[in-house]
């Protein structure tokens, strides 16, 4: 990946403005740039199943989350009309997001809604193109 290109009167006016904090807002800006991997996975579940399945890929995720350091976000969405559940990881390293479905995590998980789903288990990868600051 090519270096981040800052706009020298950027870093001016931001390390003019807060000293001790200008090298690290600079390494968490670039750090920002370097995770570019979004790992998506979805789910179609049977007729009243939703909640259940909903309730299960949150403790998954949560489990995730707990063993995956390079594992920055989960954003987990659901259509209850549809039956269909989406989740988005945003991962810092590629591989550890592809090897997520050889975990132990994984295979409770889907030990556990596999009677619930109407299809398949289903997954792409991303390109994370911009990633926006949540606001507290």
């Amino acid at each position: 990946m090519a270096a981040l290109q800052m706009p020298s009167s950027f870093r001016e006016n931001l390390c003019s403005s807060n000293k001790a904090n200008c090298n690290y807002v600079i390494a968490l800006t670039i750090k920002e740039y370097e995770m570019a991997h979004v790992g998506h996975s979805w789910l179609k579940t049977k007729p009243g199943s939703y909640k259940k399945v909903c309730d299960r890929y949150h403790q998954f995720a949560s489990e995730v989350l707990a063993h995956n350091a390079d594992l920055h976000d989960v954003i987990i969405v659901g259509n209850q009309t549809q039956n269909t559940i989406e989740g988005y990881g945003i991962w810092e390293n590629p591989a550890h997001a592809a090897a997520l479905e050889d975990t132990q995590d994984f295979a409770a998980f889907m030990a556990d809604v596999a009677n619930d789903l109407a299809e398949p288990y289903h997954r792409n990868d991303l390109d994370l193109l911009y990633r926006m600051n949540p606001k507290p």
